[in-house]
């Protein structure tokens, strides 16, 4: 059933608290000053007095720092403040102050919030299960500078997520979450088309072709990102989540608006050419589909549509042969260096199978188990999670993997046989998408994973629950 009817866009956008419009002016800004500054020389600076604002802003208000930390991670390879000695970027000090702003909070709440095993979800349980491998592979790791930042990097992402999952459980916090992804996915998407048709007028693209058969060469849009596929996950989530808002919106206007950011993200994906995007899109789709649509004809309209859609993006020049070399990949060396990459993953879990070889640090342990065969320079990560995971993380890793992977089949099932819609079928539908997505990438330290899990977390029932509490909407309609 279509959510009720509720108050023009301009008049909520400018009823809410000051620092959460604050933020969302914030993020225009920044975003006008990636695009139009990033030429000049004190660029950098520029983003170090953005990170300071948004920092002040994240202390303020737990609102406002959500969407901070999902908007500012659009800005990825243009949002770096300095690498030396270390890589800090604007995301970065968000994410910090993310949870330093959360923990500040509670704190000083009086009366104090207690702590609870009981308040933990079975979802919960398999995050932190990895996150205490992740910590217990540090000592053993291939290399401890690496591993040193990266537990610092995982253990304050895992603190976002549980902020965005406890947030997620109010109607604010979920729609904090999903227009924080729509806007900055779509605006992510009209910077990769600008790239990949209006260069002269965009920030450039930071990989810049990839050879496709007989010779012939693409531009790989990739926004504010260097990796293509990363800014492709974006693009996916918010795609899913501008395609849930299309049906739950009660106002046509509404509905067309997000229906032209589903379009804008779609063809976002399509210009990046991430093959794993486009099954994560369509695996995604479907599992939204079966959780929202009951009726056959509903169904049918909707497979209709999906078509259409995927027809469209299939046009671009060039993303019909990326998507056909997913169907014949062994004759693609790209996708070949994925298979190549799990044997050794498997090869590293197996030499070192309680702690692996160090949470980011496979780069550092990849030379004494280096393939011939691996056509990628530098290997940096195991580009694929299910093997890689535990290769760093050891055997907790592998049982974290397992108990997320049967938890989200179980909401999966739960939500297409429940009569009423769940509250966070695009977050389902995202998670579904990740899943497939992770059998060619590696994305345990990028914000959008943790976005989409933080909303599957908020529908999952913990121990200290009431009895028969329940996070289902309202009954479904046709």
């Amino acid at each position: 059933m279509p959510e009720p009817v509720t108050a023009p866009v301009s008049a909520r956008f400018t009823a809410l608290p000051k620092p959460l419009l604050a933020a969302w002016v914030f993020l225009a800004a920044l975003f006008i000053f990636a695009l139009i500054a990033h030429t000049w020389g004190g660029y950098q600076a520029g983003i170090a007095i953005f990170a300071l604002v948004a920092a002040a802003l994240c202390f303020l208000d737990e609102r406002a720092s959500i969407v901070l930390f999902i908007g500012c991670s659009a800005i990825d390879a243009y949002g770096f403040i300095t690498h030396v000695p270390f890589s800090l970027s604007i995301a970065r000090v968000v994410v910090v102050a993310l949870a330093a702003g959360a923990a500040l909070r509670w704190l000083r709440a009086k009366p104090r919030p207690s702590l609870s095993w009981r308040a933990l979800s079975l979802w919960d349980i398999g995050i932190l299960v990895f996150l205490a491998g992740a910590a217990l592979s540090v000592p053993f790791s291939a290399s401890l500078a690496l591993s040193g930042v990266g537990i610092l990097h995982v253990t304050f992402l895992i603190g976002a997520y549980f902020v965005l999952s406890r947030a997620a459980q109010t109607t604010a916090g979920r729609n904090d979450i999903t227009l924080a992804t729509i806007a900055a996915g779509s605006l992510s998407a009209l910077v990769a088309l600008a790239q990949a048709f209006v260069p002269a007028i965009a920030p450039p693209v930071l990989r810049v072709t990839e050879s496709l058969a007989e010779g012939a060469e693409i531009v790989r849009a990739s926004g504010f990102f260097d990796n293509p596929n990363t800014l492709a996950l974006l693009l996916v989530l918010a795609a899913l989540f501008a395609a849930e808002r299309v049906w739950t919106s009660a106002r046509p206007a509404h509905r067309w608006i997000y229906a032209g950011a589903v379009a804008l993200t779609l063809a976002g994906i399509g210009v990046s050419y991430s093959r794993a995007a486009l099954v994560g899109i369509v695996v995604g789709a479907v599992a939204l589909g079966a959780i929202l649509i009951r009726s056959v004809r509903g169904r049918v309209v909707f497979l209709g549509a999906l078509v259409l859609l995927f027809a469209a993006v299939l046009a671009i020049p060039g993303v019909g042969e990326r998507a056909y070399s997913i169907i014949d990949f062994t004759g693609d060396a790209s996708a070949m260096d994925r298979v190549y990459l799990s044997e050794v993953s498997i090869e590293m879990f197996a030499d070192h199978p309680l702690t692996g070889v160090g949470i980011q640090a496979f780069r550092a342990a990849y030379p004494s188990y280096a393939d011939s065969r691996v056509t990628i320079d530098p290997v940096t990560d195991g580009h694929q999670m299910p093997a890689s995971v535990p290769a760093e993380v050891g055997v907790l890793g592998l049982i974290a993997e397992a108990i997320l992977a049967a938890v989200l089949a179980w909401a999966l099932a739960r939500a297409m046989r429940s009569t009423e819609r769940p509250v966070a079928a695009g977050g389902l539908a995202a998670m579904a998408a990740i899943s497939v997505m992770a059998l060619f990438n590696t994305f345990i330290f990028f914000e959008s994973l943790w976005i989409a899990a933080a909303l599957v977390g908020s529908i999952m029932p913990a121990p200290g629950h009431a009895k028969g509490a329940s996070h289902i909407g309202p009954p479904l309609g046709s």
